[in-house]
């Protein structure tokens, strides 16, 4: 019978610890007893253990294994069946289960070979980048939102996440891999032959350092603090160290001095990272071009001069404009000569009519739309206007014959008779002023443009010859009106003759559903265009500005972009007393931290000279960290069981031996990850059985995992056949950014590619990472936590996801036979990795039967799906 997943199976989880050291003065000295501390020296060869049990081990990773087994008086349980090594081997690999076919190949290969060549298939899957490259963004806190109080979405951060996953997959040795993330800009400007490609890969390895998480609400402000984030980030990931502990003082446990944190973050103060907005400086900057065309960026220099002239003169109009207004903001706010008003219910429309006005040259006449009682429920209104001259030369005016054909030539709108300065478009909140900002269709409704405050209140119009579908059904060439929540909208008509006119409109609701509004007519003295002339005026040289910028827009000269780092002004920082930058003390120059050697820069920032200290073979930490990250992965544990911390307060090696006998022979290696993948996968250690025995602890036997986030996800897309194998590149963020620490960038872009994928943020996390324990992108997850908790059970009850792809697979398994035995048998091999047995063909036809029933079966066979993806032996890997 299977046990259904209602308590998970809990593993022991080392937490990694974090030091608590409380602040003091930096003196620069350290411990220097600190410095005999087993991962400060350089690991050597060991000499390999003699084991009794000469019979087990395959390689000299068993005789270290076994060696303190026997110790210990233990013995490690024999091989796992194939189907339990295929299911173990393609998860750890892939994050994917195998397929039947796979099974069945790996079943019929015989040879001694047969789990070495699944190996080797499985690595050079495309699949594994993805779940290898997973890892390392979990440590170093991959994201693609910046991390500042608004969280600003970062729109290049993919191209760092995909580099990750194609250094995987092209088995990058990690010394080149430590090397591009650091400094990959400092080598692909000091190769001449480079490529394009080669190029672009390198620029956008120093991602590494852009998606360190910004601070504050004004992120440039508070780099200070992304420069620490950096250095925490950089001395975890590569070193096992925690150096940001000596931001404010010497490091507590550690021999790693404030100089040293200090010397470091000249480094990274004389580096510039894209900036990605934040909420008090706006728009992204500082993004690296991909490419070192100079030709290409030459023009695109070109573009950005005349983009930031046009920008300026738009800037520069705009504020003429609102001062240009005055005049006609102090017209308008005189109390007017009431001409006539009504209101009108939703669905439903009113006349208005004057017979005679007397009106002199200049006098304007405002319709003003009310939001009836103050309600927004009133919104979409048709006007229509005419006047008529009563005697002299007869002229007629009308607002639509006169606006409609070329609607945003300007605000103020000439009439058909050659006056410049007729119809205004009101924002009639008061004070009164004009409508200042025009769209060209509407959210791409060819035709419908717009007199705006943004959103509201507007005017516009349906230039089509046809009806226009819209939030409503806009009739053809016709004027409408929208007033804001707050207040009115209005259309002015400005007399270009002293004289006498009739007036004849109508006011009619254009969108049923709403409250309908209220209106009044009214009639305002003064020389309105002559207070209008100047906006006008500048108006239409801002229009002919924003015309210019617009064509300039269509025709960008388009460079594709990183979100790296690049060289900057050199510095050395000054120690920060008690890590406050406003407490400068003594200048540190940039240099190496003293325990690895303490050299000092002598090229640029140093990053590429840092890069060569981290990744030499004498440092005695950075193999050894990276060994340890991939036996832990492979193993649920590592041989160091705090693989973030690596100094004082870690916990020491189980087997320091085979850690440093991995280290050495990895390097050796050429510093290979598949390599060593190779080297622990054909292990006997690796391909043992699963059991709880007293053997466990010292790997005699195999510890069962739970599948990961990602790996659930997965899974259950590729269950039910809508997995997307395909790389995408970016998310579909917002142009406009005007996030703020009250509202924030929130989003949550679902799709169905593998969920390394799905769009990362820093404020707030999917909820499937957030209840299957996902890592925190806001710092480096070395491991992560294994929670238990019942919300994890409700998800297989009652998730959409999961009843989803449950369904799914019912209809695949309809798909391949009408007899149940066999659609009950490829469910497990798929689902399970193995046949089924005969007691569970029987329970599950009898639970189809009797839910069928009641139900109808395709409803019974999704339900017994989703029984058996809700079982532990699907949720764990042995």
């Amino acid at each position: 019978m299977m046990c259904f997943f209602l308590t998970a199976l809990l593993l022991g989880v080392s937490l990694e610890f974090q030091s608590n050291a409380v602040s003091g003065a930096a003196s620069g000295q350290v411990n220097v007893a600190a410095k005999d501390h087993w991962s400060f020296q350089a690991p050597t060869a060991p000499v390999i253990p003699n084991v009794k049990n000469r019979a087990w081990p395959r390689t000299d990773i068993d005789r270290f294994l076994l060696a303190k087994l026997e110790a210990s008086d233990l013995q490690p349980l024999g091989r796992a069946n194939k189907l339990t090594l295929i299911r173990r081997a393609t998860y750890d690999l892939t994050g994917l289960p195998p397929t039947p076919g796979e099974i069945d190949a790996f079943l019929n290969d015989n040879s001694p070979q047969a789990f070495a060549a699944v190996v080797n298939r499985l690595l050079a899957s495309p699949r594994y980048g993805e779940r290898w490259g997973r890892h390392w963004l979990d440590v170093v806190r991959y994201a693609d939102t910046a991390g500042e109080t608004a969280d600003f979405p970062v729109d290049e951060a993919w191209r760092y996440r995909n580099y990750v996953i194609d250094a995987f997959n092209r088995d990058t040795p990690f010394d080149q891999f430590i090397r591009e993330q650091l400094a990959g800009d400092i080598l692909a400007r000091a190769d001449e032959s480079i490529s394009p490609d080669r190029y672009a890969e390198l620029i956008t390895a120093t991602g590494y350092l852009a998606i360190s998480r910004r601070h504050g609400f004004d992120a440039r402000k508070d780099h200070y603090l992304t420069i620490e984030d950096t250095i925490d980030t950089l001395g975890k990931s590569f070193l096992g160290l925690t150096i940001a502990c000596a931001r404010c003082h010497d490091h507590k446990y550690d021999p790693i001095s404030a100089r040293d944190y200090y010397g470091l973050y000249g480094i990274f103060a004389s580096t510039r990272y894209s900036f990605p907005g934040s909420e008090s400086s706006g728009q992204a900057t500082d993004m690296v071009p991909l490419t070192n065309s100079m030709e290409l960026l030459g023009r695109v220099e070109v573009w950005n001069k005349k983009k930031t002239e046009l920008e300026k003169q738009i800037g520069e109009a705009k504020k003429q404009l609102a001062g240009a207004s005055g005049d006609f903001k102090k017209l308008a706010s005189q109390p007017g000569t009431p001409l006539d008003q009504g209101q009108i219910d939703a669905g439903s429309e009113q006349p208005f009519t004057a017979d005679e006005v007397t009106v002199k040259r200049g006098d304007m006449l405002q319709l003003i739309i009310d939001p009836r009682d103050g309600d927004y429920g009133s919104d979409t209104t048709i006007i229509e206007w005419e006047l008529s001259e009563l005697g002299g030369e007869g002229r007629r005016w009308n607002v639509t014959g006169d606006v409609v054909d070329d609607f945003l030539v300007g605000n103020p709108h000439p009439d058909k008779l050659g006056n410049r300065y007729t119809w205004a478009f009101l924002d009639a909140r008061k004070p009164s002023q004009l409508l200042k900002e025009p769209v060209t269709d509407n959210e791409g409704r060819k035709g419908n443009h717009v007199w705006r405050v943004n959103p509201l209140p507007s005017v516009f119009v349906n230039a089509n010859e046809t009806p226009l579908k819209a939030w409503t059904t806009l009739p053809p060439r016709t004027l409408f009106v929208h007033p804001a929540s707050d207040g009115p909208v209005g259309i002015g008509w400005t007399s270009p003759i002293d004289g006498n006119v009739k007036i004849r409109g109508l006011v009619k609701d254009g969108h049923p559903g709403g409250n309908g509004v209220a209106w009044h007519l009214v009639q305002l003295t003064g020389d309105f265009l002559t207070a209008l002339a100047k906006p006008g005026e500048t108006m239409q040289t801002l229009q002919v500005s924003e015309k210019k910028l617009a064509a300039l827009m269509e025709n960008q000269v388009k460079i594709a972009h990183a979100y790296g780092a690049v060289e900057d002004r050199i510095i050395n920082e000054k120690l920060h007393k008690r890590g406050d930058p406003k407490m400068a003390g003594d200048e540190v120059p940039r240099k190496n931290i003293d325990l690895l050697g303490g050299q000092k820069v002598t090229e640029g920032s140093g990053r590429l000279q840092l890069a060569n200290w981290i990744a030499n073979t004498a440092n005695p930490l950075t193999s050894r960290v990276i060994v340890n990250r991939i036996w832990l992965h492979h193993f649920g544990r590592g041989l160091v069981l705090t693989p973030n911390n690596f100094g004082i307060q870690s916990q020491a090696p189980t087997h320091p031996g085979l850690l440093d006998w991995l280290a050495v022979t990895f390097v050796q290696s050429g510093w290979s990850i598949k390599g060593l993948h190779r080297l622990i996968m054909n292990s006997a250690s690796y391909q043992t059985a699963v059991a709880a025995g007293p053997e466990q602890t010292l790997y005699g036997s195999f510890r069962p995992r739970r599948l990961s986030a990602e790996e659930l996800r997965d899974t259950l897309l590729a269950l039910g056949q809508a997995l997307d194998c395909s790389t995408p590149a970016g998310h579909p963020f917002p142009e406009k950014r005007q996030f703020t620490q009250h509202t924030p960038f929130r989003a949550n872009y679902e799709n169905k590619h593998r969920s390394v994928f799905l769009m990362t943020q820093r404020i707030q996390r999917r909820p499937l990472m957030a209840l299957f324990d996902g890592a925190d992108s806001n710092a480096s997850t070395g491991q992560r936590r294994l929670s238990n908790v019942p919300a994890q059970a409700l998800y297989f009850m009652n998730n959409e996801l999961m009843h989803a792809q449950a369904a799914a697979l019912a209809k695949r398994l309809a798909k391949l036979s009408p007899n149940s035995a066999k659609r009950i048998q490829r469910a497990h091999l798929l689902a399970l990795g193995r046949p089924v047995t005969e007691r569970e063909v029987a329970d599950a036809a009898k639970f189809i039967t009797e839910y069928s029933a009641v139900a109808d079966e395709a409803k019974a066979w999704a339900t017994w799906c989703r029984v058996l993806l809700s079982s532990n032996e699907f949720l764990y890997v042995n």
